[in-house]
């Protein structure tokens, strides 16, 4: 039963390639994305301008303005690319952008 439950555990972190974590007033955007030279993020509170991202710890990261709401979507290399978000909605050029709520 415990192999189980380590199983499951290893199996979900595994799936969590991305997080938001608040900091200092602030929220820590956070991708791991394996073999990429360039990650941005682009997301609604700030009109969608590119948020370049640092390579630490295995991880993309940025700081971005405190937000409970906001819709997003990265660029790996140069191309548009999605995370696996919980919330998807349809955007405006017939694609998909991931939807951040803050959880309590």
């Amino acid at each position: 039963m415990k192999r189980t439950a380590v199983f499951f555990l290893m199996l979900c972190v595994g799936c969590s390639q991305h997080s938001f974590t608040a900091k200092n007033g602030m929220l820590e955007a956070s991708f791991r994305i394996k073999d990429a030279e360039q990650v941005s993020l682009y997301h609604s509170t700030d009109g969608f301008q590119e948020n370049k991202t640092g390579f630490k710890d295995g991880k993309w990261q940025t700081m971005i303005k405190k937000s409970e709401h906001f819709t997003y979507f990265l660029t790996v290399d140069g191309s548009i690319f999605l995370p696996d978000c919980e919330m998807k909605q349809q955007d405006d050029f017939g694609g998909e952008i991931c939807i951040y709520e803050r959880q309590e």
